[in-house]
């Protein structure tokens, strides 16, 4: 099988108003639904959600999301760009698909952890010196894996219950 995409689409990122760039939107020609599990196995920090079944990961800068019959790449400047972008992604793909017989698929999903329960074994000063705004901004960024515990100057001592408690609940 040959992935292949079509009806390229350069949409505006609707969550982020005033951003520059695109997101780029495609049709999968075939449902790689079966390969998810392949590229959670071998792509760090990929996120394998089951309702609705997709995958989200980084590849060459791009954040890529891709469910059975479409995929999603943001930022992207421009339609050539994200042409190639959208190549490289599919060579990628392809190249996983031969080389299935030799890699275990991970099938485990990702369980987001909610904000709020984060929030909770934070200091809650919203000292900013993690780099977000407030401490629940923080939290909401930790729950979604976009930023780690150690960039919180707070969080330092491992020892610390809240630490702890938080390292549990992150699964690490």
């Amino acid at each position: 099988m040959s992935i292949n995409y079509s009806d390229l689409a350069l949409e505006q990122i609707a969550c982020h108003p005033g951003s520059v760039g695109f997101r780029a939107v495609f049709k999968l020609l075939c449902d790689i639904s079966d390969l998810l599990p392949y590229i959670n196995a071998i792509v760090e920090k990929a996120y394998y959600f089951d309702s609705p079944h997709y995958i989200k990961f980084e590849y060459e800068g791009y954040r890529c999301v891709l469910y059975a019959q479409k995929g999603i790449m943001t930022v992207v400047d421009n339609e050539e760009q994200a042409r190639t972008a959208v190549g490289k992604l599919l060579e990628f793909l392809n190249d996983i698909e031969t080389r299935k017989e030799s890699i275990t698929p991970d099938h485990t999903m990702y369980s987001p952890v909610s904000a709020f329960s984060i929030y909770k074994l934070l200091p809650r000063n919203n000292c900013k010196a993690c780099g977000f705004p407030t401490c629940m901004a923080f939290a909401g960024a930790l729950g979604t894996r976009e930023t780690d515990m150690d960039v919180c100057p707070e969080l330092v001592d491992p020892n610390a219950e809240n630490v702890i408690a938080l390292k549990d609940l992150l699964g690490g």
